[in-house]
């Protein structure tokens, strides 16, 4: 099989020189909406009740980092505690294990969770959200009383903190009420919806920043009284949301990337990926299998196969309490713990060959689909899946491929003399990688008004 690769000057000559192909993270890649999953929330009580348990200790978490003064990244992108359970033998397990049961004995916590669990609503990621910044207040005023027994701040300004929460965290919203009238899913909705548009003029209220500023300064703090500020308005605000992001996350992989064409006359891709026409487009071909070869520093040779891109199909959805991918059957099990005992969600995971082949089944359809508006595309691409987070770093992210598979270049039509002496010129250069490059050039057809390839230029 015969795929394109559109590139600007500058990085065919990187790719060229180094033999390497760039697998690009999600962020990397050019539509927002790659790889998305609709997840929801859909359990019992005891299903509920694991996973608000779960976010007070991540709260505690964040906080923690952030008197640290972690980086943002860390303290709203790493401060989801997987494993609770693994800080057991350690003095923040008995924090961890209080926070816990003490959050959930909160009758407003017990309200939310006997609301969605016994109704076992499907649970939308703005409706969690909502939720979660209901008891966010409530769940930082825990935090701090707790954490004023362990240090967790200045006792001085612990106290302010607590003072400052303490009003606000005894909010309650009917969910019992609601529970008991039944309410409608669209009422419900509508419901949701207006105490969102209260809620979001609460979070007008001033921040302490006095406070953490004076703090900072006694502990001669590194990060700028700036950044502090940022970052403690985003945990007062933005956290709930920030949870969700690393909840949907922990679910599946982190997947890299790299992409080809099926063709090799798209005037939108040389516009595109090959800046403006004045780019290349190089011709690779796979094996028989439709694979590429690729060297791992690590695993060694690696052989992936090059799949297409499918543009269609319906929304792909996930119950979160049913998609644990990435964790040990001990950690779902206290995931899914309540007051009461273990969620019912448990039994999805019984049938493990079952259960292993729609996980998979789903990381594959939304690791190659895209939206239909990109069909023009006609992407083909390979994939390697970082299961053991061995991909994380971007030099990492390079990888080696056998040049043997590169059979051509095709220059742009507005590809500058220049240009293609630089290309001719590298790739004779490295002759000890590439054994019969063959070079054509891309030109308009008035008669068709397409763009034609006009082959065997020159060739090594």
């Amino acid at each position: 099989m015969i795929v394109y690769r559109y590139r600007t000057i500058e990085n065919a000559l990187k790719e060229i020189e180094t033999g390497t192909f760039h697998f690009a993270s999600r962020e990397e890649l050019n539509d927002p909406i790659e790889g998305y999953v609709c997840v929801h929330w859909q359990g019992d009580k005891s299903a509920w009740e694991g996973l608000l348990r779960n976010y007070i200790c991540s709260v505690y978490n964040a906080i923690e980092k952030f008197f640290l003064q972690c980086p943002e990244d860390t303290i709203f992108k790493e401060s989801i505690i997987i494993d609770i359970d693994s800080y057991n033998r350690v003095p923040l397990g008995d924090t961890l294990r209080t926070l816990g049961e003490t959050f959930l004995q909160d009758p407003a916590i017990q309200s939310i969770a006997s609301f969605y669990g016994n109704s076992r609503i499907k649970v939308k990621e703005k409706e969690l959200r909502f939720v979660l910044q209901l008891i966010h207040n409530k769940a930082l005023l825990l935090c701090f009383q707790i954490g004023e027994k362990n240090g967790l701040c200045p006792q001085q300004l612990a106290q302010e903190l607590i003072s400052t929460y303490l009003l606000s965290a005894n909010t309650i919203f009917p969910f019992s009420l609601m529970e008991a009238n039944r309410i409608s899913e669209k009422d419900r909705e509508a419901i949701i919806y207006s105490a969102t548009i209260v809620m979001d003029e609460i979070f007008e209220l001033p921040l302490i920043h006095q406070s953490i500023k004076s703090s900072q300064r006694t502990k001669g703090e590194k990060l700028s009284i700036a950044k502090q500020k940022r970052n403690w308005m985003r945990l007062q605000i933005d956290y709930p949301k920030a949870y969700i992001v690393q909840l949907k996350e922990m679910l599946y992989p982190e997947s890299y990337v790299v992409c080809f064409s099926g063709n090799n006359n798209n005037s939108a891709m040389w516009g595109n990926y090959a800046y403006n026409h004045q780019g290349v487009c190089f011709i690779y071909e796979t094996d028989q299998d439709n694979s590429l070869k690729l060297v791992d520093r690590k695993k060694g040779n690696l052989k992936l196969e090059v799949k297409p891109v499918i543009y269609h199909g319906e929304l792909i959805e996930r119950n979160f309490f049913e998609t644990f991918g990435r964790v040990t059957m001990q950690q779902v099990r206290s995931w899914l713990t309540g007051t009461d005992g273990i969620s019912s969600s448990i039994e999805v995971f019984s049938n493990t060959d079952e259960w292993r082949r729609s996980y998979w089944k789903t990381y594959q359809m939304k690791t190659y689909r895209k939206n239909k508006a990109w069909e023009y595309e006609n992407e083909y691409r390979i994939v390697i899946t970082d299961l053991l987070h061995e991909f994380s770093t971007r030099d990492s992210q390079n990888l080696r491929y056998d040049t043997a598979a590169l059979k051509g270049v095709i220059f742009g039509i507005n590809t500058s003399d220049y240009d293609k002496k630089r290309i001719i010129e590298k790739i004779k250069h490295s002759s000890h990688l590439y054994q019969y490059v063959s070079y054509s050039q891309a030109e308009y057809d008035e008669k068709t008004q397409t763009i034609i390839v006009r082959k065997a230029l020159s060739q090594r």
